[in-house]
């Protein structure tokens, strides 16, 4: 039988999400810094408060504005969306970065910024994050499960006795297979690997036990040349399966 994590184990690492009465739920992958492209999205898909957002991770990072995809969410949670971001491997790697910068501090070392791929608008004066940005990250759960879907950066270990608990495998796995033994029925979504957007169709239209939506949203900017497949922003409407696709506009 099928195990509800909830149920049955009470992971520290998830938040269970109810549907109640939401108009609609949607689900967008990786932004990676590309706010008016995010916002662009937002606008397409007519996002209301009674609807349910639910974010992939890996907001920030390689696109031009960190900061205002990171304010986009915190000011749409202020004022009562129903936004539920997860955590993605490039946050994860901010406050890796945060914790051995503090520890240096601690101990009179010097940190090598340029060793790590990091948001420089998140680094202040004494080479500290802004605070509120901080503490949005640091409260990132590493999934969300709802009655139908689970939302991951990446995928369980289900290899493991305890999937739920494993957070390294929800920020870097490359295995994206599904095992019903712990899921059931329900469709894992994920990002971190760009897919060509016809592969993301056809994960879609077939209703994948997996989908992934991380259309490589940033590198439309690579180069400034746009590459067919790739550079988009999608959103999944999890009732009805439609997909809304944004063209990066940064």
């Amino acid at each position: 039988m099928p195990k509800s994590i909830f149920k049955q184990f009470r992971s520290p690492y998830g938040i269970y999400v109810p549907k109640y009465t939401a108009r609609n739920r949607w689900a967008i992958g990786d932004i990676h810094g590309c706010a008016r492209t995010f916002e662009a999205l937002l606008h397409e898909i007519d996002l209301q408060k009674e609807d349910q957002l639910f974010l992939l991770g890996d907001y920030i990072n390689k696109g031009p504005d960190s900061l205002g995809v990171l304010d986009q969410i915190i000011l749409l949670q202020k004022n009562g969306y129903q936004i539920h971001p997860i955590r993605g491997n490039h946050e994860q790697i901010f406050l890796d970065f945060y914790e051995k910068k503090r520890a240096a501090q601690k101990h009179k070392k010097t940190f090598n910024l340029r060793k790590k791929m990091l948001v420089p608008e998140l680094i202040g004066e004494d080479d500290l994050p802004i605070p509120r940005y901080l503490k949005f990250i640091q409260k990132l759960p590493y999934y969300c499960e709802t009655a139908d879907f689970f939302t991951v950066h990446t995928n369980f270990n289900f290899r493991s006795k305890k999937p739920f608990h494993e957070t390294e495998s929800m920020l870097y796995s490359l295995d994206f297979k599904v095992d019903r033994d712990w899921v059931g029925e329900k469709v894992v979504l994920h990002g971190h690997m760009p897919y060509d957007l016809e592969d993301i169709m056809q994960e879609v239209e077939g209703r994948n036990p997996s989908i992934n939506l991380d259309n490589g949203c940033v590198l439309a900017l690579q180069k400034g040349k746009y590459r067919p497949g790739i550079g988009n922003l999608c959103a999944l409407n999890l009732d009805s399966y439609e997909l809304v696709v944004q063209r990066n506009v940064d």
